[in-house]
């Protein structure tokens, strides 16, 4: 008898499994046709056949990974068709690599069960059509997914467990967080929650992003959300357009605020900034305190730079660091130590030393340097001063620099020129029209001492070395004449004497 060969075409017509997010109406079973004849090519007699197939990873050899005998049918022309996986199901994990072998065993009852050489199985259809997920209904993925192309989500989306994703087009991946608003994102993280519309997390864990309520009277819509959190732990925000960079335990409640990061931070006035820092706070609107410990900017538009329990009350008021500074008064500033701006526009600058220095009268540029100050307004090449100020330490008045070195063209004066103008220079008694009436001085106006020496740079102003210098230069030529008249003086005394004694001789 002659043995019958076989002859087969495979035609795959269907995806092995839906549990990876294909068509839900794609089948779980794998189709397939061929034709059995005998070795002359006759089709063998119509009839059942007992048909063994198995699927291998290798070409030759190998342990079968899935395999399944079914009784199948064959017509006239030795036709047949068989349905795989419908008694022993064909799993995602039989199809987890490529490439795959498929072999087939006929048995007939008559001829010895042969195997003929395996197939290798190319993608189907159906399998063709999962990449792009059409009609998914749901299910679950047991393994890593990857995305070569872009992955349009028409809904909210969820990646991870423990999530609660209420929000239309919300997005929420990590573990157990939520994204409850519309437009709300929660990109990982753990324990985080989102309830604003358009507000976004970032990461970390147990951040907050609750709906604040918008000042009212300023035409503004009753929602705008778009709130913030970069990542970090602990951090809420119920503002408005508000954001949390990061840190620790920070809090923004303003709308429009801003918190970096660091620790314990408190923004809570619309449009306030904390950059960073430890327990900070920006209480007012439009407030700033840019890092430092224990700083706090509480009043409109104050600003805290740094330093350590600074306090800037006034409006608009300026610490720019150091330690246990106040500036309380509009428009002030204090820094240094223990500075204390308790007025209007007060500048107050304290040295190191472990006391309070406080500037009280409104406007004041108050200075605590008991190691002495000084002005520079000029250095030459190699930058040493060669123009200025200084206020010793201790000292009650100002020095001016007036070392040789410092000066060129130097020329000897006429005193007598001097004396005689400083006769005719006017002197009157004054006072200022910026104090009041009773503050009285006496002294030249700048225009007349300019007109008689042309010293200085100006009309309007008296340089008081220049005043010294007169004066000084006039004392000398009132030594020098008062010397002479002495001399003077000494001579006609000599010659009385000698006539006196002249007289009494006779």
């Amino acid at each position: 008898m002659n043995r019958v060969a076989l002859r087969y075409a495979l035609l795959l017509a269907a995806v092995i499994s839906t549990s990876v997010g294909g068509r839900a109406d794609t089948p779980a079973e794998v189709g397939l046709q061929g034709r059995l004849t005998d070795e002359t090519g006759t089709p063998v007699t119509a009839g059942v056949k007992t048909m063994t197939f198995a699927i291998f990873a290798t070409e030759t050899a190998g342990t079968a990974l899935w395999a399944e005998t079914l009784q199948v049918l064959s017509d006239d022309d030795g036709l047949w068709n068989a349905r795989l996986g419908g008694q022993s199901p064909l799993t995602a994990t039989v199809f987890d690599a490529v490439p795959r072998w498929l072999e087939i065993s006929v048995d007939d009852g008559v001829n010895p069960v042969e195997s003929l050489p395996r197939v290798e199985l190319a993608a189907n259809p159906y399998a063709y059509r999962v990449s792009t997920l059409d009609g998914a209904t749901g299910g679950s993925v047991f393994g890593d997914l990857v995305f070569d192309n872009d992955v349009q989500i028409g809904g909210r989306a969820v990646i991870g467990s423990g999530h609660a994703s209420s929000g239309n087009y919300a997005f929420v991946a990590g573990e157990s967080n939520a994204a409850s608003a519309d437009y709300c994102t929660v990109s990982g993280g753990t324990n985080n929650s989102a309830s604003t519309v358009y507000s976004t997390i970032g990461g970390g864990r147990g951040n907050q992003i609750t709906e604040g309520t918008l000042q009212e009277g300023l035409n503004r819509p009753a929602q705008i959300g778009g709130a913030t959190i970069g990542g970090g732990e602990f951090n809420s925000v119920t503002g408005a357009a508000t954001t949390i960079s990061g840190g620790s335990g920070n809090t923004a409640t303003g709308n429009w605020a801003s918190v970096g990061g660091g620790e314990g931070n408190i923004a809570n006035g619309d449009h306030a900034t904390v950059a960073g820092g430890k327990n900070i706070t920006a209480s007012a609107n439009g407030a700033t305190v840019v890092g430092g410990l224990f700083n706090q900017a509480s009043n409109l538009g104050a600003t805290v730079v740094g330093g350590h329990a600074d306090t800037a009350s006034g409006a608009y008021a300026t610490t720019p660091g150091g330690f246990g500074n106040r500036a309380a008064g509009a428009y002030s500033l204090a820094a240094g130590r223990r500075a204390k701006a308790n007025a209007a526009g007060v500048f107050v600058w304290a040295d190191q030393s472990d006391f309070d220095f406080a500037g009280t009268t409104p406007n004041e540029f108050a200075v605590r340097a008991t190691g002495g100050s000084r002005f520079v307004t000029a250095i030459d090449g190699s930058g040493a001063p060669t123009a200025g100020v200084v206020l010793a330490a201790g000292a009650g008045s100002w020095s001016s620099l007036s070392d040789s070195a410092s000066k060129e063209h130097i020329h000897p004066i006429q005193s007598g020129d001097i004396l005689k103008a400083v006769v005719e220079l006017p002197i009157a008694e004054w006072n200022y029209r910026s104090q009041s009436q009773s503050t009285r001085h006496v002294g030249p106006m700048a225009q007349d001492f300019y007109r008689l020496f042309g010293l200085g740079e100006s009309e309007r102003y008296v340089y008081s070395e220049d005043m010294a210098g007169v004066a000084l230069a006039a004392i000398q030529e009132l030594y020098r004449q008062n010397r002479e008249i002495k001399d003077e003086n000494e001579a006609l005394l000599l010659r009385l004497q000698a006539l006196e004694r002249a007289v009494e001789a006779r």
